[in-house]
């Protein structure tokens, strides 16, 4: 029997007396068990980390700052320890951006290091009516302080602003010589992060294709053949807003870092995106979280958005990233990840035991509505299930993985419309669909693979539909082996209002990439002649 649970933080709604548990603490996890010959148990020993104290943020200077022209310097101010116990402290120093509308964008210049301070050049922010490029306010730095175990606290700085510089032109030259330096130097980081900043400060993003050619060129030698999944995944996150940018060898050549990416966390390319993954090929367990997903779906998007051929490494990527979640995920634990702006990724855990199952609807990746039931029949079955490597376990959950790939995606994205819309059948093309595209995944919590459902289990789904036409017929779909087909589909007769959105009700019997296509009205059936009634309205 296999049990998977998370223990929550306080605050959940489902358990309002739980107070969480409480760092430093030692606490005993006791698992039951009653048979026919009587009760038993098994007792589990764990504490609670207690994270580093949150340092206080020292910056030089405070004042006076000039966009492309001041180098400011953040650090830990200079009595902070973290804590007593734990030595081996590793920060991280990012920028919180205040935007126009009270809104915020936070960034990272680097992942959790021994480094114990950051200096950078930033571009003009200035509080309302005068915000920099219309939109920025402000800044904050952000300061992370992490243990070995990972517990990490995080410190925002005061609000501090930066004037528009002196002389425009001779800061940027001035700033645009030191990328070069870097570039000559192998300071790669520190050039890509320069010349986004003259991006921004430009208001535009634009950027200098050679000056990018080169640097990704340099990056991608740097790091090809390199075993370290962090440093690569550092590399993929930094040369990323630069791509656009990029001639089409140099794009080529990123996207075999990305190809490596894949290898590392062990997901297979392969035409069909029905992917599972593969052993590894590093020597240490990289464990593939939200920022791992994150890393690999953000250029994807970038990439088809530009139309790159990518759609098999896309389409794999996102089945990876499923079948890693299934295995870290429960029915207290979701995990999330999104690309540039196209895609979102989601695995939940599903208790079909719960009292309370066949009323409770779930939501999908990249919504907060909740639109997706089950049958009971689904329920029943995935109650009491033969689970992990070659059915050895029983299992009393499933996980549910969802994406969606935005219908914009599509219609930015040629090769993405040719994969889903090479087939001529029934005539679906791309300009008729109408809603974004899903994919449903079921996964097995131990391994993370795909489990198919069986015959007479299914689930229900609602889907929001784009320019909603109240004379149009819609019909639900599911792509598969190359062309799209409504077998064993039920689509509801019409769409329906639900709080403001129009949608459409369909029952789907097995998992995949789903749709909803206008379609040509029902033929009505031929009646002979002498079935013909007359019917007259009176005004």
């Amino acid at each position: 029997m296999a049990l998977s649970f998370t223990i929550p933080p306080n605050g959940k709604e489902r358990f309002p007396t739980w107070m969480g548990l409480t760092p430093g603490q030692t606490y005993l996890l006791r698992l039951m068990a009653t048979n026919a010959f009587g009760p038993s148990y098994v007792d589990h020993v764990f504490s609670v980390n207690s994270p580093p104290s949150p340092p206080t943020i020292l910056m030089t200077p405070e004042n006076n700052i000039y966009a492309l022209m001041t180098k400011v310097r953040f650090e830990p101010s200079g009595n902070w320890t973290g804590n007593a116990t734990n030595k081996n402290l590793r920060l991280k120093f990012g920028i919180r951006v205040l935007l126009k509308g009270n809104r915020t964008e936070d960034y990272y210049f680097t992942s959790a290091s021994a480094i114990t301070f950051h200096e950078t050049f930033l571009p003009a922010a200035w509080p309302s009516p005068n915000e920099a490029c219309g939109k920025r306010a402000g800044y904050q730095f952000l300061l992370d302080a992490c243990d070995s175990s990972g517990s990490c606290s995080e410190t925002v700085g005061p609000v501090f602003y930066v004037q528009q510089p002196l002389n425009s032109s001779a800061a940027e030259s001035s700033l645009i010589e030191m990328v070069k330096a870097d570039i000559a130097s192998g300071n790669l980081k520190n050039a890509i992060e320069k010349l986004e900043i003259v991006g921004l400060q430009r208001c535009n993003m634009s950027f200098d294709t050679g000056l990018v050619n080169q640097i990704i060129d340099n990056v991608v030698n740097t790091v090809q053949n390199t075993s370290d999944s962090q440093c690569l995944k550092e590399c993929i996150d930094a040369c990323v807003r630069l791509i656009p940018f990029a001639s089409p060898n140099i794009t080529t050549k990123f996207i075999t870092l990305l190809n490596r990416m894949n290898d590392m966390l062990g997901i297979s390319i392969v035409h069909s995106g029905n992917v599972r993954r593969k052993k590894r090929s590093t020597a240490n367990e990289t464990i593939f979280d939200e920022e791992y997903a994150n890393s690999l779906l953000v250029p994807y998007d970038q990439l088809l958005a530009s139309n790159q051929n990518v759609v098999d490494a896309f389409l794999s990527t996102i089945v990876g990233t499923f079948t890693s979640f299934c295995e870290q995920v429960d029915s207290t634990r979701t995990m999330k990840t999104s690309g540039a702006k196209y895609t979102v990724v989601q695995a939940q855990g599903l208790s079909p035991t719960d009292p309370s199952f066949n009323q409770t609807t779930f939501s999908v990746a990249g919504s907060d509505e909740n639109v997706l039931s089950f049958d009971t029949s689904f329920a029943n079955y995935f109650s009491n299930w033969q689970c992990g490597t070659n059915g050895a376990m029983i299992c009393s959950d499933v996980c549910l993985g969802t994406a969606t790939i935005s219908i914009s995606l599509i219609n930015q994205s040629g090769n993405l419309t040719k994969y889903f819309f090479s087939s001529g059948y029934n005539s679906i093309t791309s300009s008729s669909l109408a809603s974004n595209l899903y994919y449903i995944y079921f996964g097995d919590p131990l391994t993370g693979n795909s489990v198919p459902l069986q015959q007479g289990t299914g689930y229900t789904m609602r889907f929001p539909l784009n320019n909603f036409i109240p004379s149009q017929y819609y019909k639900c779909f599911q792509f598969s082996s190359g062309s799209w087909n409504n077998n064993n589909i039920q689509s509801a007769d019409y769409v329906q209002n639900y709080n403001g959105t129009y949608e459409l009700e369909c029952h789907f019997s097995s998992s995949g990439i789903l749709g909803v296509f206008a379609v040509n009205p029902p033929t009505p059936p031929t009646y002979p002649a002498y079935n013909d009634v007359e019917i007259s309205f009176g005004l």
